[in-house]
């Protein structure tokens, strides 16, 4: 049987060329075994390094998956005499190719039924596809546009390989380094093509092609380049939601900063001011079911300044294209001729520019996984602000820090992660749970007091909204929508009133937050901040995340 200690990793090679296969690139998988002793015989065997190569097709993709099945079961290897050197050792049992080219008997390529032959091996041994359709669907689907994909001249740029010059290969090579490092955040991680173009990326990930980020769930591939990484899409369809959230708000005019006042511009918008005014909050006898569907609903009348109903459409019209494309790769499904596709990207990109936060998933470090233990989610964000971090750290030394929770209404969340928290007040209408104990940032050591104020508040009246159906933005789908959006926030002790479980910070730039935690229902933990264990776990966690 195959020994228990080895290891099997794939990475994707976009420029491999395997002999007799059309597709471009390759998977490359790794085995890797120390030396050891068989239990049933006791006899020794060597350590032992294989490398096998899978085509990048529809079947290829399925092997591979299967492959991963099989060595999860000890059933890829064997241990036993080797019929190419004689000795005792580990040996393949289900057959690779070990080879991009030879052909059968160098164990390489052409051999055109070596898929159909490993699939037979796979199934002999009980490793059997389960009922892929849809993901076989949607591989065959976008594998053309994928292979396809044209790189614009000034960005394949990036990768080209310098002349090698007067100072040899060592410095070509540092300075091919150089040149791809500094932009590696524009290509994916798994085929390394560019994102699309309206994508703005802090750091490498896997782009919307379906069939890389299916290689990237299913099969591991690219996860040596950050094994913790969590798709920076996911982060990005959050950020839609925020917004979303924000302009549906009855206080989408305080909560939806920065406003999107681009759209002033765009002729679907002339389009769309141009049409006449219909409120829907109260349904009209005489208002047509066509009427109904295809027009926007504004809760103003035309008795509203021109800048206020002209401000209110865009809302409306925002919350039509994001419903519309709720997910990045629902734009991608749209022809590059779709007008309404066009706008969806626009917004989308507007989304992702104006949010100056660094955000990024909990690795799976020590600290990190005993933080999310203890908030009861592995939904966490690291939030880190470079611009505010400065300041806060040097009155840190100061005056010391200690940690709390924030709550506040999903719709909120827009603005917040835009700018920072800020006190709310009558002039700036922010304020929305009183100020019972005088003004400034309210927080809490209790998650369970910071929960009580993540009530969404939507406007009664106007569009709501429809999302269309399929899409695969996980925060707004139905059943399992983010409901609760609760930051941990440090905060400098000084000034700090505290009124039992509520504190109140006078100072703006003395909170500065450290993670959102995500709620997907009503938390069920019971945790509180104010604990000297439960602090040193935040910190550590805030250490390994910024390392």
């Amino acid at each position: 049987s195959q020994p228990p200690d080895g290891t099997m990793t794939v990475n994707f090679d976009p420029n491999l060329v395997l002999s007799g296969v059309a597709e471009r690139g390759a998977y490359v998988i790794s085995y890797s075994f120390p030396s050891g002793m068989c239990s049933q015989s006791g006899r020794r065997y060597g350590a032992c390094h294989r490398q096998a190569y899978i085509p990048n097709t529809i079947v290829g993709v399925m092997a591979l998956k299967l492959l991963r099945e099989a060595f999860s079961r000890q059933l890829v290897f064997r241990l036993g005499e080797s019929s190419t050197h004689g000795g005792f050792g580990i040996c393949w049992a289900i057959h690779h190719k070990t080879s991009v080219s030879g052909g059968v008997s160098a164990y390489g390529f052409p051999d055109p039924s070596y898929l159909d032959r490993l699939m037979s091996e796979l199934a002999s041994v009980g490793v059997l596809p389960e009922n892929d359709a849809t993901v076989v669907g949607e591989v065959s689907a976008n594998m053309s546009a994928t292979l396809e994909l044209n790189e614009t001249s000034a960005n394949a740029d990036l990768k080209e390989v310098p002349p090698l010059g007067p100072n040899g290969f060592i410095c070509q090579i540092y300075q091919y380094f150089q040149k791809r490092i500094e932009n590696l955040n524009l290509f994916c991680i798994v085929c390394d093509r560019l994102h699309p173009d309206w994508v703005v990326l802090r750091t490498p990930t896997c782009c919307p092609r379906q069939i890389c980020q299916w290689s990237f769930r299913e099969l591991g591939v690219g996860r040596d380049v950050n094994s913790e990484m969590l798709f920076a899409y996911d982060v990005l369809h959050l950020l839609l939601l925020f917004a979303l959230r924000a302009a549906q708000s009855d206080r989408w005019d305080v909560v939806l900063r920065p406003f999107p006042d681009f759209l002033y511009d765009e002729p679907i918008f002339k389009a769309f001011v141009s049409t006449p005014v219909i409120d829907t909050t109260i349904p009209t006898a005489t208002q047509s079911a066509t009427q109904t569907a295809t027009v926007m609903t504004v809760t103003t009348t035309l008795s509203t300044p021109s800048e206020q109903l002209e401000q209110t459409r865009a809302r409306d019209l925002m919350i039509q294209y994001i419903c519309d494309y709720p997910s990045l790769s629902s734009v991608e499904e749209e022809t590059e001729a779709c007008e309404a596709a066009l706008l969806a990207k626009k917004i989308q990109r507007w989304v992702m520019q104006t949010n100056a936060a660094n955000i990024a998933p909990l690795m799976h470090t020590p600290g990190c996984l005993q933080l999310s233990s203890k908030l009861g989610t592995s939904e966490i964000l690291f939030f880190a602000r470079p611009d505010q971090e400065a300041e806060f750290q040097e009155q840190k030394k100061t005056h010391g820090s200690c940690f709390a929770f924030h709550g506040s209404p999903i719709g909120n969340w827009h603005s917040i992660l835009r700018s920072r928290l800020v006190a709310g007040t009558p002039q700036n209408r922010l304020r929305i749970h009183g100020a019972a104990y005088g003004d400034g940032i309210y927080v809490s050591p209790a998650l369970s007091v910071s929960s009580g104020y993540c009530s969404v508040r939507y406007h009664s009246g106007g569009s709501s909204g429809k999302l269309r159906d399929g899409h695969d933005n996980t925060w707004m789908k139905s059943g399992q929508a983010l409901t609760n959006c609760i930051a941990i926030c440090e905060v400098l002790t000084t000034g700090i009133r505290k009124q039992s479980q509520i504190w109140v910070c006078p100072e703006e730039k003395n909170v500065l937050m450290r993670f959102l935690v995500l709620y997907r229902s009503q938390p069920t933990v019971t945790l509180s901040l104010d604990n000297a264990e439960v602090e040193e776990i935040v910190r550590q966690a805030i250490r390994e995340m910024s390392t």
